[in-house]
């Protein structure tokens, strides 16, 4: 049973912290290589959209959700009509985080995963409805089409076997039906039939699903774009051969490239931060290949409950859909050494 209210009147609001109203101003990135003409963002302010959360997922196209610990519902948020429902899921069922995934986002249009105890489900955000997937995979992965998981069934080469690699297991949406390959026939998980990554971009992502960490690399619609850390620059390959190389200003994070739209940020990790080496603050940027039309917002300095004291600036992650960027600042750390995000508060700005 889902409940809608409509939101735009609170997502105008801008958010509060401390020291009163706090405006996102645009970074001064006026200068990349290759990336043809330029444009910035007019000043805009980030709209708090939820608070108290400990799990969030965005489908990389229209629709963000999140749970709390107050409540197992899932809050579905519409980003084209503004509207918000509440959703139950399954008993013992719970979101995907984004910062659960290692090469593949937990949600696409496809819909957002759901982790059940011992099995997986899916949650379909037009409908509402959720579905058991079929136990043969772990499922991970969620495209527009398909769903990629772990399988064990494949025909694999004497080097997949040496190494003991799993299969990838793909899971059709429309159809239901489970099919595998082995991990070096990696899937475009959003194009009819699964078809096989272009050659010119399968090395490089095999390599980087390997080796490289989370939120350093992402894949979409023939495009792989990855992190240079030492140049402090975020790399766009094409199957075609062609590269983009675009300006950072800092270590490029939680890349997303979905829906057309590549996002990124230079924000920290509270659980890890050194302020004796880094400073607080961070970047949250957009960029689509199609037009070359990038835009960037200053991230929020927010106070960090429990962990370091007094500590205070750009902790968290980002994500998007199609007309929104989204920050999720971390709220409240804890555990081990305040080695736990424990909650976070989404803010919003619109990216069009």
């Amino acid at each position: 049973m889902a409940m809608c209210t409509r939101i735009g009147d609170r997502l105008a609001r801008p958010f509060a912290n401390a020291g009163g109203i706090v405006a996102a101003t645009v970074a001064a990135l006026a200068v990349f290589s290759g990336a043809g003409r330029l444009a910035v963002a007019d000043a805009a302010r980030f709209r708090l959209v939820a608070s108290a959360t400990v799990r969030f997922v965005s489908d990389g196209t229209r629709y963000v959700a999140w749970q709390t610990a107050a409540s197992p519902d899932v809050v579905l948020l519409d980003t084209v009509t503004g509207l918000r429902a509440s959703v139950t899921v399954p008993g013992g069922c719970r979101l995907v985080d984004e910062m659960e995934h290692e090469s593949v986002p937990p949600a696409g249009t496809g819909g957002f995963l759901l982790f059940c105890g011992h099995g997986f489900g899916l949650l379909y955000p037009r409908t509402r409805a959720s579905v058991a997937l079929p136990a043969a995979a772990s499922w991970y992965g969620v495209g527009s089409r398909y769903l990629e998981g772990g399988g064990e069934g494949c025909v694999q080469t004497p080097i997949e076997m040496r190494r003991h690699e799993p299969c990838l297991a793909l899971y059709n949406v429309a159809t239901g039906v489970v099919t595998e390959r082995p991990q070096s026939q990696l899937a475009d998980l959003d194009r009819p039939g699964a078809p096989v990554v272009c050659g010119a971009l399968r090395g490089w992502l095999l390599s980087d699903r390997a080796s490289a960490s989370a939120g350093t690399f992402s894949y979409g619609e023939g495009l792989l774009a990855r992190t240079l850390v030492r140049r402090r620059e975020v790399q766009l390959k094409g199957c075609h051969g062609r590269t983009t190389t675009l300006r950072t200003g800092g270590v490029a994070l939680n890349l997303d490239l979905r829906d057309g739209v590549l996002s990124w940020d230079t924000g920290h990790d509270a659980t890890t931060f050194n302020v004796a080496e880094e400073l607080p603050t961070g970047t949250l940027y957009s960029y689509r290949p199609a037009t070359r039309r990038r835009l960037s917002w200053r991230l929020p300095s927010l106070p960090v409950r429990g962990g370091q004291a007094g500590l205070r600036g750009a902790f968290g992650y980002s994500t998007h859909t199609a007309n929104t960027v989204f920050w999720i600042a971390s709220e409240r750390v804890g555990g081990p050494k305040g080695g736990i995000i424990e909650s976070s508060a989404v803010y919003s700005v619109a990216s069009r």
